[in-house]
């Protein structure tokens, strides 16, 4: 809409509303919400609860930044913006907000939400909140707001534009954070101080850093009181088929709509019928599909049936779409390749991507581990070396580790070195029958027979069922 349209447009002109600056205008002709429209450069502006400055000072606009509210005497709402955002504060929202937005990104707060202080910025992305949510002091991050280089590759490494997703009475813990790229799921609960960085699944709990799930199939309500659990129960359309049905008529009436097939997707979820969940994806991939988060979606879905090569094919495709997805899903990937025939290469590749995208990731023990398992399979001993002294660097208890590096060793002829990594293993773990019997192959094979016996019978000690040393123990004594 021009600037011309705005000053012509009659509700504009007849307005009750007042105390807003010049370039400013107020549509209420869908009211109780007002549209406030900035065709120019504002500096500070206060109206009614809400606190507008402009990052911008200095700039005109030549997009306006577009916002619809309805703001309660209990809701006070900060905004910082730059040009070309669009915010939309529903029905009934109170408590404190305070958002940084600072080109092309939308915000919309639904129904009935209520924060202590939401604070959240964004940059060419979307922060969305659904309705009845609770939030303590929280913090979103809708997207980077810095660059970060490669000196090397002269290659900007990071993006903006990401996509933050809150479903329907969703209660966010004092001091949490919810970064990247996420879909938090209906009826969930994110625990105090978590930092989410992937999807959360409906009807949850999440809670460390980073959050991981740690109770399934639960929601919460504002006081304890059945009643209001069994009211929770029915807008989340759980308590009967109403609700899916529902949502099924209103994907009818607005075939293009993605977050009534969401909302189904994760009741499905819920009630674990990957069958019906798996649709929806798909029908999520058909109205998004230059989306790598629907992809992503689709790639949990099919994990859970076991249908590991779609899931993989899935995975491949968000990340043909972002390569600049975090080293988690790379990661995610390799899991599944690893576990496949003939696939073992491409594991490899995709884990060394995982660190070649992400260069402040700082990858944990599980990381360096499977990618060492991946080049000892393939047969790339030397390389593996590096990688298992790496896990052991980062983790020098870590009897496995020692094990497996022993075991390279010992494949390729380097007995002393193998040695050494097998009584370690011991000696951290002294009830390792694996470790045991690998020291009496070697004994055996230097000729030390006493030695051999020894390790032989400590294997058999701890674990009886090893059918396979008692031949080699009797070798042993038969020498």
């Amino acid at each position: 809409m021009s600037d011309s349209q705005l000053i012509n447009n009659k509700n504009l002109i007849e307005t009750s509303f007042d105390n807003l600056p010049d370039h400013c205008f107020i549509n209420p002709s869908i009211r109780p919400h007002g549209i406030i429209i900035a065709t120019k450069n504002i500096v500070t502006m206060n109206y009614k609860g809400l606190k507008i400055e402009n990052v911008y000072a200095t700039k005109n606009l030549e997009q306006p930044n577009i916002i619809r509210l309805l703001i309660s005497k209990k809701c006070g709402i900060t905004l910082r913006l730059g040009y070309g955002n669009e915010i939309e504060i529903s029905q009934g929202v109170q408590g404190k907000y305070k958002f940084t937005l600072w080109h092309n990104s939308s915000l919309y707060i639904g129904e009935g939400t209520t924060a202590n202080l939401l604070e959240g910025a964004s940059m060419n992305g979307t922060i969305n909140i659904g309705k009845n949510c609770m939030i303590s002091n929280a913090w979103i991050q809708g997207s980077d707001m810095h660059g970060v280089w490669s000196i090397e590759e002269k290659k900007l490494l990071n993006k903006t534009g990401f996509s933050v997703c809150i479903g329907d009475n969703v209660w966010v813990g004092r001091n949490s954070s919810i970064v990247r790229p996420v879909i938090v799921g209906n009826g969930s609960i994110i625990a105090f101080g978590a930092i989410v960085t992937k999807d959360v699944p409906a009807f949850s709990i999440v809670a460390g850093n980073p959050a991981i799930i740690i109770k399934k199939n639960v929601t919460w309500t504002r006081k304890f009181n059945i009643d209001e659990f069994n009211n929770a129960l029915n807008q989340l359309g759980l308590s009967t088929d109403e609700g899916t049905e529902q949502l099924k008529e209103d994907i009818q009436i607005k075939p293009d709509h993605i977050q009534p097939v969401l909302q189904l997707a994760e009741i499905y979820e819920s009630q674990e019928n990957w069958t019906e969940a798996t649709k929806c994806d798909q029908r999520i991939v058909g109205l998004e599909p230059d989306n790598s988060n629907s992809y992503l979606k689709m790639a949990k879905t099919l994990q859970e049936q076991g249908k590991i090569y779609g899931a993989i094919a899935a995975y491949q495709e968000a990340i043909e779409l972002n390569p600049n997805l975090p080293a988690k899903v790379y990661k995610e990937l390799g899991d599944l390749l690893i576990k496949q025939p003939n696939n073992v290469e491409e594991a490899i590749a995709i884990y060394r991507k995982a660190l070649a995208n992400n260069p402040d990731w700082q990858p944990g023990v599980g990381y360096f581990l499977k990618l060492a398992d991946a080049l000892n399979q393939d047969k790339r001993l030397e390389e593996s070396i590096v990688y298992y002294r790496k896990v052991i660097e980062l983790k020098p208890e870590y009897t496995k580790a020692y094990s497996s590096l022993g075991n390279v060793f010992f494949k390729m002829g380097r007995v002393d070195e193998a040695t050494g990594c097998y009584q370690k293993a011991i000696q951290l773990q002294p009830n390792t029958p694996i470790a045991q019997k690998k020291l009496g192959d070697i004994f055996k094979q230097k000729g030390q027979l006493d030695l051999a016996s020894q390790y032989y019978q400590k294997a058999l000690e701890l674990k009886p069922e090893m059918n396979h040393v008692y031949p080699l123990l009797g070798d042993v004594f038969s020498q």
